[in-house]
């Protein structure tokens, strides 16, 4: 009979709790005492256990002098079908109240499930979603994750690839828990990690888009989506090529993989698993985490209505802890902070965009570079230097912005400055102008030169976003079309997601045009003097 794995803290009321002893046996097989740990600071009790059948009996009695003694039979078929899907071969996680009674017994034949959550929804390019089962108040535990079930770079270096990390240290930390995760899946049931490895995602499934089909990113032909997706496969490739040699040689003995196992395919697959479910614990890259639960929970992605979230590490329980950042009502999906991710990220690690476009992240990256034969290029290289910029300095263009960026700006007019106007191009810059705000007789906010400099500003602004927007195959208009008559309101497939990101990038693309424009209008009522200045 297949064996069921049981982890089941105990809230332990009695202040004698932290000198308990455990004896008994589940499912007929007994446990040793280095199953059982207790927190002498929170009283908490964890036990860790696996039984063949469905029947577990405990008995736990304190000191001699305490007198106090507690048992209880845990019915694992009596626990409710919503955690046992959740948990399904994997684990049952229950919490047992025992009360101290001196002299006496308790018994619990129905434990109080601890989960206060439960798998009820599905959210795309994540997964199982998950929503409350009562009513959870903020920073009160969600749910808990056993650490021996949670692969992370600390795990990874106690495993055999530690043996890599140790003579890579740079190696970045999702290449480092894919080849952990690479390592795991090969050990077969051997792993620690193999019941939660064989539930991931096949490489068809993820949908990232280093994983569409030619046909998918042919949608995407022109975007910057397609040069960032582009850019990342041949980046994964290039860590191929590098590691496939050291991860396969007999230097290590046995190497740490065979060659049929580390195979291009198998590193990809690792890495989208690593890019699509990955949660960081502290939101430092090095502490991603790859854990049950945590992996595929809803994502929040309002740019202010996200509660930062909170995840702890329990050592002394063993348990990875995840506390509620606000109020829950029974019912309602619980979801986690990832606001801080832009659209062109989300698409590049989870295959969706954000619902609603940030103005804060959203953007487009452009280049606008000075022509090479231009006589005063050393000059201007040394003025975008002394401004900590460069020649080479690539622009953002953000989604519904009031104006255009700040940096694009100021480093786009000195490069476009002619001779008899570079005397003056601490006009452009925002020390000079704070300088002359105190007794400066105009209005014009805007840091201008000449009128020259600014039509050729504005025109290469122009010629630039268009030269963006021919590159793609269709129009927003078109986009748009084909997106309103999909009819998919929440998402659930690729061609969603590809018009909701070509779409997204020919917003942003076509406001900065208005932007420019807009700005050469208003020239016409602009009281800055340098607009009708004459240079000899």
């Amino acid at each position: 009979m297949a064996r069921t794995r049981l982890l089941l803290s105990l809230l332990c009321v009695a202040t004698a709790a932290s000198r308990l002893r455990f004896h008994g046996q589940v499912g007929g097989d007994t446990l040793s005492r280095n199953s059982f740990a207790v927190d002498a600071a929170t009283s908490d009790a964890t036990l860790f256990g696996s039984s063949s059948g469905p029947q577990v009996n405990y008995a736990f009695d304190g000191d001699e002098s305490d007198d106090l003694d507690f048992e209880f039979e845990l019915d694992l078929e009596d626990v409710d079908t919503t955690s046992k899907a959740q948990f399904a071969a994997a684990q049952q996680h229950a919490e047992v109240e025992l009360d101290a009674r001196s002299g006496g017994n308790v018994a619990y034949a129905r434990p109080r499930t601890l989960q206060k959550i439960a798998p009820r929804t599905f959210n795309y390019g994540r997964g199982v979603g998950y929503e409350t089962t009562q009513a959870v108040q903020s920073d009160e535990l969600l749910f808990a994750v056993p650490l021996y079930q949670v692969m992370s770079l600390v795990s990874a270096r106690k495993a055999r690839i530690g043996v890599l990390l140790e003579v890579n240290p740079n190696l970045p930390p999702a290449v480092a828990l894919a080849m952990h995760l690479l390592e795991e899946r090969f050990l077969g049931v051997e792993s620690n990690f193999s019941e939660y490895i064989e539930r991931l995602s096949s490489i068809d499934a993820i949908n990232s888009t280093i994983f569409y089909t030619q046909d998918e990113l042919e949608m995407l032909e022109g975007s910057q989506i397609y040069r960032v997706t582009v850019a990342r496969a041949k980046a994964v490739e290039n860590f191929f090529s590098v590691l496939v040699g050291p991860v396969t040689s007999f230097a290590v003995d046995p190497p740490l993989f065979s060659k049929d196992e580390f195979t291009l395919e198998n590193f990809r697959w690792a890495l989208g698993i690593v890019w699509s479910r990955a949660f960081s614990v502290s939101g430092a890259e090095e502490d991603i985490v790859l854990a049950p639960v945590l992996d595929t929970i809803g994502a929040c992605m309002d740019d202010s209505g996200c509660p930062k979230n909170r995840i702890e590490v329990h050592p002394s329980a063993q348990q990875l802890l995840v506390y509620a950042s606000k109020d829950y009502a029974p019912g309602q999906e619980v979801l986690m902070d990832m606001s801080d991710k832009a659209s062109t990220v989300l698409m590049l690690n989870y295959g969706f965009t954000r619902i609603v476009p940030s103005r804060a992240l959203d953007q487009v990256d452009i280049s606008i570079f000075l022509d090479p034969n231009d006589t005063l290029i050393d000059v201007k290289a040394f003025l975008l230097q002394s401004q900590n910029m460069s020649l080479n300095d690539s622009y953002v263009l953000h989604y519904g912005g009031e104006a255009l960026d700040e940096k694009l700006t100021t480093s786009l007019k000195i490069k476009l400055l002619q001779g008899n106007e570079m005397g003056r191009f601490k006009d452009l810059l925002g020390v000079a102008a704070q300088a002359q705000a105190q007794d400066k007789d105009y209005t014009e906010p805007r840091r201008i030169v000449s009128l020259r400099n600014e039509y050729v500003f504005a025109r290469a602004v122009l010629l630039t976003c268009k030269n963006l927007l021919q590159q793609y195959p269709t129009t927003l208009e078109h986009d748009q079309a084909a997106l309103d008559a999909i009819q998919d309101p929440l998402g659930a497939s690729r061609k969603t997601q590809i018009l909701r990101m070509l779409v997204l990038e020919k917003q942003i693309v076509h406001h900065a045009m208005q932007l420019a424009q807009q700005q050469w209008t208003d020239l016409l009522l602009s009281d800055h003097p340098n607009l009708l200045r004459t240079d000899e």
